[in-house]
């Protein structure tokens, strides 16, 4: 049953999410992105320069074990992933400027993120051997797999718009229910090291991701964003990649002890997400 729904069932839910995703776009939104880029820049200051910096200060001044302290910069350090993007789709924010964060961050990460996680080693495990970290592949597999479903979702709204409709009609509430299944699942998957570790690390997880949030929502009154490009930063900032932060502690550092923090914060930061995102909607325009 676990091999079903790992190998089958999440894979199938994740072409839907991405092409409910691309449905709801159209070329307006990334010709609108080029013409007024502030919103893309405060997203991509915050997603790879802040939230490394948040994540460094929480590990330098709050007293954690090293791989704690590693797991929450791992966490910071990789680019924004998938289930924000769904998070924008669901709470109906920018979608386009969440796929553009997420896009441009993945990239840039290929540089960004093992400096950051050789940096955190040598200061929190100088002992350690430093590990080669190819996240060219990760990325490039993460692009083949997401891309041609938004792609798809995109060309049925440009040229079948009311079937798109249509389809958003269901889809939107039926992403909402992948997205449950996936962090159920995942959760219980992981129950035996979710439960051992929630007292130790959920604190520090919730500490990192208000800080996360309320960078996002600083930002976008810095750079006069709109109610929908506000509470796309505010997601994007907050929900980080766990997936990947997991996939680099155990597969790449070989480090099975830093995959706890990963799993929790992912449940932190979606709780979180789903409770911030109609207020962040609703607040005043700076």
């Amino acid at each position: 049953m676990s091999e079903f729904v790992t190998r089958m069932l999440l894979p199938l839910g994740l072409f839907a999410l991405m092409y409910s995703l691309g449905l709801s776009l159209n070329l307006m939104d990334f010709q609108r992105l080029l013409r007024f880029p502030r919103a893309l820049f405060a997203g991509l200051v915050g997603q790879l320069v802040g939230l490394p910096a948040i994540a460094f200060l929480i590990a330098l001044t709050v007293p954690l074990p090293p791989e704690l302290a590693i797991s929450l910069i791992v966490i910071a350090a990789c680019p924004a992933g998938v289930t924000g993007n769904v998070l924008a789709f669901i709470g109906r924010a920018d979608v386009a400027l969440s796929i553009a964060i997420t896009t441009v961050s993945s990239f840039i990460g290929i540089i960004t993120t093992p400096l950051f996680i050789m940096l955190a080693l040598r200061t929190f495990h100088p002992e350690v051997e430093l590990p080669m970290l190819d996240f060219r592949g990760a990325t490039s597999k993460l692009f083949l797999f997401t891309a041609p479903p938004i792609i798809a979702g995109l060309a049925t709204r440009l040229y079948l718009p009311g079937l798109a409709i249509r389809l958003l009609l269901w889809l939107r509430p039926a992403a909402f229910g992948i997205l449950l299944t996936t962090i159920t699942f995942s959760v219980l998957t992981n129950w035996t090291m979710v439960s051992s570790n929630i007292v130790g690390m959920g604190p520090v997880a919730l500490l990192m991701n208000a800080a996360a949030m309320a960078l996002g929502l600083w930002l976008s009154q810095q750079f006069v964003l709109s109610p929908r490009q506000r509470t796309t930063l505010v997601i994007e900032l907050g929900v980080q990649n766990a997936t990947m932060a997991t996939f680099v502690a155990v597969a790449l550092l070989q480090r099975s002890d830093m995959a706890a923090a990963p799993t929790i914060y992912g449940i932190i930061m979606v709780v979180n997400a789903l409770l911030v995102m109609p207020v962040a909607r609703r607040l005043p325009l700076p």
